[in-house]
């Protein structure tokens, strides 16, 4: 007959691969074999040839053939094993698990479970409270004894206790987790019958055959109140900006109007007989300045107009939008004899009417703020620059002192006062771009004097 009892080297094999401590008892209890993890399981580290119930502090007064066994030692700090024995060929297999590292893991896990800033139950199959942290016998007005037991329907207000059943119900067929009140209005009912909005987050734990489910209840009470604040604000920001629109349109009608009339009078004036020369050009500088106060109404209407634009998100093609900036423009760039030059430019999300208001303000300015006795040039370089596109308008003018290059984008702030303008022109181009998610900025340029007008836009 086969002997089938393990060789001596399958059970040093077997005790070498094991996970936990183990060893092989004989006859009367002595250790005759065993792994590493059993000898640092024991105060001498040599537990081989000596009694097992020896190598710890408290054992069984008699150890099972085949059963549980819990063995504890108190030095040099305790240290708790459970595990089995059962029996083996060459006398009896005992294997031991170290229950303090469990005991602190679960230990930890509880503080978690109890110091977790959202109130949380564990509900049963049947829909009843098996366990509560700290937080939801704050939430709920009920200790853990009054909730234990629970059904979770008494949380819920009575007129939706029916439906909320029925989703239960639903849930335990399919649990997964699910966070739910975000989009929808949840309210729960606490111990006094208070009930307040709440948001609920639903995960199914432990094994699926045992239908344990945790809920966890944040009362978002003052976040719905801040809500609805912030909702009245802004209606009335927004009334308040449709009022100021309405407004800035009907006072720059009424003061245009006026003004019109002056420019219009004074221009007769000027070009009648029998007016001295020194009243026709104080007549002239006045018809100029009506017109530039008429400028500069116009362009704080502008400036209030794009303030209230929504964000754009049409495709827009730069290309396009730039050469209908310069056909506006043209006159302008052919008076001063302007060289012009551009690249290929992308397609971008924004509004083309806006974008194209842009670029004609700062083809305008490259063309008027020349230097004299230099033929203008301006170029318009683009690069790409992660997910965003740099439009570059360069030109060979006057330039920006350093200390206004920021200046500049501020109403009524100019670099040079002998040219005529408004000195609204670059904060609406700031503005639009601001809109478009994008910035502009001056430079100087580096190959000589000029500007160079920088333009990210985000392309997509």
């Amino acid at each position: 007959m086969v002997d089938s009892a393990p060789s001596l080297e399958a059970t040093q094999a077997w005790l070498a691969a094991c996970p936990f401590a183990a060893c092989i008892l004989a006859q009367d209890g002595v250790v005759s074999a065993c792994n590493d993890a059993f000898r640092a399981a024991t105060p001498t580290g040599a537990p081989e040839g000596a009694p097992f119930r020896s190598l710890f502090d408290e054992t069984p007064d008699a150890l099972p053939s085949d059963g549980p066994i819990t063995v504890v030692n108190r030095e040099p700090f305790t240290q708790a094993f459970y595990g089995g024995v059962s029996a083996h060929p060459a006398g009896s297999l005992v294997v031991l698990h170290e229950a303090t590292k469990l005991h602190c893991q679960a230990e930890h896990l509880r503080d978690l479970f109890q110091g977790a800033p959202d109130a949380i139950v564990v509900v049963g199959r049947d829909g009843r409270v098996v366990e509560s942290n700290r937080m939801a016998t704050k939430l709920l007005g009920r200790d853990h004894d009054g909730l234990r037991g629970m059904s979770v329907d008494a949380f819920v207000p009575t007129p939706h206790r029916g439906a909320h059943e029925k989703h239960r119900e639903d849930y335990a067929r399919a649990p997964q987790p699910r966070a739910m009140g975000a989009a929808q209005d949840l309210v729960a009912q606490d111990a006094d019958g208070r009930v307040f909005p709440v948001e609920i987050s639903l995960s199914p734990i432990g094994h699926p055959s045992e239908g344990y489910v945790a809920a966890a209840l944040r009362d978002v009470t003052d976040r719905r109140r801040d809500a609805q604040r912030l909702r009245a604000l802004n209606e009335r920001l927004s009334q308040a900006n449709e009022d100021l629109e309405a407004f800035a349109g009907r006072a720059a009608h009424d003061l245009k109007a006026p003004l019109t009339t002056i420019g219009l009078a004074l221009g007769l004036l000027e070009e009648s007989s029998g007016v001295d020369e020194r009243v026709r050009m104080v007549m002239h500088d006045a018809a100029n300045s009506a017109k530039l106060l008429a400028e500069m109404v116009d362009g704080l209407l502008d400036l209030a107009h794009v303030s209230q634009q929504e964000p754009p998100s049409e495709a827009v093609d730069l290309a396009l939008v730039l050469e209908e900036a310069r056909s506006m423009v043209q006159g302008e760039l052919d008076e001063a004899h302007a060289a012009f030059e551009t690249a290929d430019l992308p397609t971008v999300p924004g509004d083309p009417r806006l974008l194209r208001t842009v670029f004609q303000n700062l083809l305008s300015n490259a063309a008027r703020f020349r230097r004299p006795g230099t033929t203008p040039s301006v170029e318009v370089c683009v690069r790409g620059e992660g997910n965003a596109v740099v439009v570059e308008v360069v030109d060979n003018g006057r330039g920006i002192p350093e200390d206004r290059r920021e200046a500049v984008f501020e109403p009524f702030v100019r670099a040079h006062h002998d040219v005529p303008g408004s000195g609204i022109g670059l904060p609406v181009c700031r503005r639009i771009v601001s809109l478009h998610g994008g910035t502009i900025e001056a430079d100087a340029r580096q190959d000589g004097p000029g500007t160079v007008m920088r333009v990210r836009l985000p392309l997509g």
